[in-house]
């Protein structure tokens, strides 16, 4: 499937708006904090450096189940 840039943009900027609702709803308050976009792009990339990370169960289930796949899938297209 031929995807156009904005339907991509699209799609990353929902990815990144789902994601930031789910984890403050998770109440991961240094993961929803400033440094958010580098967070999520570092995780969705996969490298993963490890310097933020959930930090209650609730946010665990949100990062693993949702953000780091979907963030895959986005970066794959």
């Amino acid at each position: 499937m031929d995807l156009k840039w904005y339907a991509i943009l699209i799609a990353m900027v929902a990815y990144m708006a789902l994601s930031w609702l789910l984890l403050w709803l998770c109440d991961e308050e240094v993961l929803t904090s400033a440094d958010f976009l580098y967070w999520i792009v570092v995780t969705a990339s996969t490298a993963g450096y490890g310097d933020f990370s959930p930090q209650t169960e609730a946010g665990k289930y949100v990062v693993s189940l949702f953000v780091i796949p979907f963030g895959l899938g986005l970066s794959a297209s």
